[in-house]
């Protein structure tokens, strides 16, 4: 059976509130571009976030705490295959969320207690077409809920499981 996917049907201000109670760091962002500046360097409390109230449609989340594999691969079946390695590979070591955006493209969050650098393989297809898997980390974000700039669809969650229902405790834990 594959999985169902559900988006985040919840204001951006209640879900970066529940977002920040589950121990993520949300930022309010439009399409995909973060709208504070030097988000990065930000304290981000209760306070913060409720002075943003609504700014901005979507929710992006710092990602130096909470690094997520990114899988811009185009091709569907490919894609599921990185999907499941690197699903395979975190193991039983917590909730294994995956998100989707522009599909078959996906991310999926980890979390880590060392911060590290941004890691970037690029892969070029039989045909030629160039993917990438990153796993964005210290100094960047992903965008978590609200509508793809492109598609104009909203980004979804397997079986509806996300940042908003489940705690960055039960993340798999990585180091590298």
């Amino acid at each position: 059976m594959l999985p169902k996917f559900d988006p985040i049907e919840l204001s951006p201000l209640d879900s970066r509130l529940s977002m920040l109670a589950n121990g993520y760091e949300p930022i309010p962002v439009s399409g995909k571009r973060p709208l504070i500046d030097q988000w990065q360097l930000r304290e981000i409390n209760e306070e913060v976030v409720r002075g943003w109230r609504d700014m901005g449609p979507n929710t992006g989340m710092r990602t130096a705490r909470t690094p997520v594999f990114d899988i811009d691969i185009l091709d569907d079946e490919a894609a599921q295959v990185v999907q499941d390695l690197i699903l395979e590979r975190l193991g039983d070591k917590g909730a294994n969320l995956v998100r989707v955006g522009l599909l078959p493209k996906r991310a999926i969050p980890t979390r880590t207690e060392t911060p590290f650098p941004k890691i970037t393989r690029a892969l070029l297809a039989p045909d030629g077409t160039k993917h990438k898997i990153e796993v964005l980390a210290d100094g960047q974000q992903v965008v978590v809920a609200g509508a793809h700039p492109d598609t104009q669809v909203p980004y979804a969650w397997r079986w509806g499981h996300s940042l908003v229902t489940t705690a960055r405790d039960k993340l798999p834990l990585i180091d590298i």
